[in-house]
């Protein structure tokens, strides 16, 4: 008997080994060979049907499988909520030679701007680095992936499985997150993998002074998370930022940092009462220097030639904020 037939019967039998393969083994012995087969490629049919996947008529893959398209760079823009805060101009540029020898092997994620008003239509969830190195190579479009989910939880999922963050970078992530979407510890630790116990040690260096964060910035001593953590215990802000100055001068590890906030403070000096204040006003110094030296440092990573034209408004508050630290620097050098 061919297939031509008996067509209920091979229908039967791929229906079944969908649903039951033990049953419709024992009905297999009256099907010949080609019979045999038609059904096996309509249990395949069936079983696609049955999971409701429209499949590529060409390449058989997912009709949701997350296409590569080719966008303009301009218009992208970065993504506000870019959990990574500072990009190495150098590194920006030794990725832009590697895409110039090798192409872009892994194209960004982006996100359709709802919030556009300069005239871009994606915003970027993954990959500002290599969207950077596309501007720096003057290139016009990109390889790109469009994403439907939040944006914020993609770039830090990102970022967190390449390790692209600091540990300070990472903790505001966290709080973000959890103020915006409401989520708890526990509820953020399984959304990116972590246990929740690894997420409250993160969150915790929220509780570090704005001292003691530019003191980490810009310092070119870095310091484990561990060691940032047992910084963030310290009650004072002037402990976080003593703490964090001892800990990259001599090098401190977790024990060494915990051992000199546990001692206790030494005795003020009686013989000159104004020590207290001379070392306050020393460090006072020292904040302002190095927030100066951050907010530089930002700006020479961040800013682009484009962006400050000719007789623009934010060209002139440039010149003006320059024209202000001048006076400064002459009053303070006619003491």
């Amino acid at each position: 008997m061919t297939h031509e037939q008996n067509p209920d019967l091979i229908a039967d039998i791929a229906r079944e080994e969908t649903e039951s393969p033990e049953y419709s083994t024992s009905m297999h012995a009256s099907l010949s060979p080609e019979e045999h087969d038609m059904a096996k490629r309509k249990a395949t049919g069936f079983s696609q049907f049955r999971r409701g996947v429209e499949r590529d008529v060409l390449f058989g893959t997912a009709s949701d499988l997350p296409r590569i398209v080719e966008l303009s760079v301009a218009e992208i823009r970065p993504n506000p909520d870019q959990p990574r805060k500072t990009f190495d101009q150098e590194k920006l540029k030794e990725l832009a030679a590697s895409i110039r020898e090798n192409g872009l092997i892994q194209p960004i994620t982006v996100a359709r701007d709802k919030d556009a008003e300069d005239g871009t239509a994606y915003i970027v969830v993954a990959g500002e680095r290599r969207l950077r190195a596309h501007q720096i190579l003057e290139r016009d479009t990109i390889a790109a992936i469009i994403t439907e989910g939040e944006r914020d939880v993609i770039a830090l999922i990102e970022n967190i499985q390449r390790e692209g963050l600091d540990p300070l970078e990472e903790a505001d992530a966290y709080q973000q997150m959890m103020e915006r979407h409401g989520y708890s510890q526990a509820e953020l630790g399984r959304i990116v993998g972590k246990k929740q116990n690894t997420i409250s040690e993160a969150l915790s260096l929220t509780r570090l002074s704005d001292a003691a964060v530019v003191q980490y910035r810009t310092s070119d001593m870095p310091l484990s998370k561990n060691v940032l953590v047992e910084i963030a215990k310290a009650s004072s802000p002037e402990d976080q930022l003593a703490l964090i100055e001892e800990a990259q001068e001599f090098k401190l590890g977790v024990r060494g940092v915990r051992a000199r906030r546990k001692a206790p403070s030494p005795t003020k000096d009686a013989e000159d009462p104004r020590s207290s204040e001379t070392v306050a006003a020393s460090r006072r110094k020292d904040r302002i220097i190095r927030s100066l030296a951050v907010a530089v440092k930002r700006a020479q990573e961040d800013a682009r030639l484009e962006d400050f034209p000719a007789g623009s408004e934010a060209l002139e508050r440039l010149r003006e904020l320059k024209h202000t630290l001048d006076e400064t620097l002459d009053a303070i050098t006619k003491q």
